[in-house]
């Protein structure tokens, strides 16, 4: 069918297909968009049959204004709906630790006491269920629906869609087929706003919020207990005059194979990972936490410091403040993150900076 072409005419009110009247102008139908009379083709061989203007026209909604009438009808005289199902994640972070709670409703069958055409800008029809209003508004090809959306979605009013966009012509002039398609396919409907939807995304997010209350709570717990840790050590702890960091560092045997070459990869990784995390202990028990990143080997060094003592490079040094929550997850984040590999690439060997002052 070419854009040009209608699948849908109207005739004393109602939705006609071109196979269902007359051949030609016989077929008494209009344009539902221009109102202008249409030339039913529908003896064609080789071709599905189709309206077009009977005179020259520049309109270019026939094609949606007829299937949004054929739509309206559809569901003017239905009585039983099935609500869609909806699944969405509420997710937040804490410091790069992630938390998610799942949102799901299912689908539900409901009793629709009327249908009804305000003939406004808000939806394409309302249905009333035992007091309640469901706007419903139908996607077509070609038409615009972005501003009819938000608007529902800004006002808080219940209502789904049905998407119609993916039907190909065979389905809109089946007339049996399309109806059952806008009256039970659950595949083509989704919700535009729900407010069972917004209350549990409410309490969704209620939960994660209690979960990050938690791990504050974990992550204080863990801070105490390393500080106390720290003050029980007969020997002093490590300065960046005398790197703990360094002592991590051991010579490596000769990687003869691939997979051994993967493993030990692997190991000095995980390794670089606690090297980092010690940097960010160290300066969080020392330096009261103020310290600065270098964005090259990703290690903290107490602040202020124009050089990294690291890796020698003066660009990418940012203030950072350590506090208790980072310093407890730090070594999680650093496992999600590509900064030890880059950390290696760039600092193969752990040793101060010699032009460090």
């Amino acid at each position: 069918m070419s854009s040009t072409s209608i699948p849908i005419g109207m005739k004393d009110g109602l939705a006609f297909r071109p196979h269902e009247v007359e051949n030609g102008l016989l077929c008494g139908c209009i344009c539902l968009a221009c109102r202008h009379p249409l030339i039913a083709a529908n003896q064609g061989v080789k071709v599905e049959p189709y309206f077009r203007h009977a005179a020259d026209s520049d309109c270019v909604r026939g094609y949606v204004k007829g299937v949004l009438l054929a739509a309206r009808q559809a569901l003017e005289g239905v009585r039983c709906f099935e609500l869609p199902t909806h699944c969405e994640t509420v997710t937040a972070r804490y410091h790069g630790v992630p938390f998610k709670e799942e949102v799901s409703i299912a689908s539900r069958m409901v009793t629709i006491d009327e249908v009804m055409e305000f003939g406004d800008d808000e939806a394409d029809l309302t249905l009333f269920c035992k007091g309640h209003e469901l706007n419903v508004l139908f996607d077509i090809r070609g038409r615009r629906i972005e501003r009819m959306v938000r608007r529902l979605h800004q006002n808080e009013c219940s209502a789904l869609l049905i998407d119609l966009t993916g039907l190909n012509t065979a389905d809109i002039l089946d007339t049996q087929n399309f109806s059952k398609r806008v009256q039970d396919d659950l595949v083509i409907r989704s919700w535009i706003f729900s407010r069972v939807i917004q209350r549990e995304k409410i309490h969704a997010q209620q939960r994660i919020d209690e979960k990050i209350d938690e791990f504050k709570k974990g992550a204080a717990l863990h801070a105490a207990a390393t500080c106390g840790q720290a003050g029980q050590r007969q020997q002093s702890p490590p300065t960046l005059d005398g790197p703990s960091l360094i002592r991590h560092t051991a010579a490596q045997p000769p990687r003869y194979t691939q997979a051994a070459q993967q493993a030990a990869r692997r190991t000095a990784v995980q390794l670089r990972v606690r090297q980092i995390a010690d940097s960010y202990t160290e300066v969080f028990h020392r330096h009261q936490g103020q310290g600065v990143l270098c964005g090259h080997c990703w290690f903290v060094m107490p602040a202020p410091q124009v050089t990294c003592i690291w890796c020698g490079r003066a660009d990418k040094l940012t203030v950072q403040h350590i506090d208790a929550a980072l310093t407890s997850t730090i070594q999680y984040r650093l496992n999600c993150n590509t900064r030890p590999d880059e950390s290696l690439t760039v600092l193969p060997s752990l040793e101060l900076f010699s032009g460090a002052g």
